[in-house]
């Protein structure tokens, strides 16, 4: 049987539906057994949805001058000719 531990590390793959098999059914045997891990499966999908409902902030002007910087910086380290994307 997996261990609490190893329930944390696949919660993530479990809520998003990607473990299958073997994996999934011990995943759902641990957790129907263990309350601990009840509490915590509950308390991620409490958080996954509240965090869905959030509105993405947008990006300040900082923020935006700094990302465009690195982009350039990226496309110099890679020869890359800046506004074609091309070598």
């Amino acid at each position: 049987m997996l261990s609490c531990a190893e329930i944390t590390e696949l919660t993530t793959e479990h809520m998003e539906r990607r473990l299958r098999g073997a994996a999934r059914l011990q995943f759902m045997m641990h957790v129907t057994m263990c309350r601990h891990c009840r509490r915590f499966l509950r308390q991620m999908k409490a958080t996954a949805a509240l965090l869905g409902q959030l509105a993405a902030p947008l990006p300040g002007t900082d923020t935006e001058e700094f990302l465009l910087a690195r982009f350039r910086e990226i496309g110099v380290e890679r020869g890359i000719v800046a506004g074609t994307g091309l070598s």
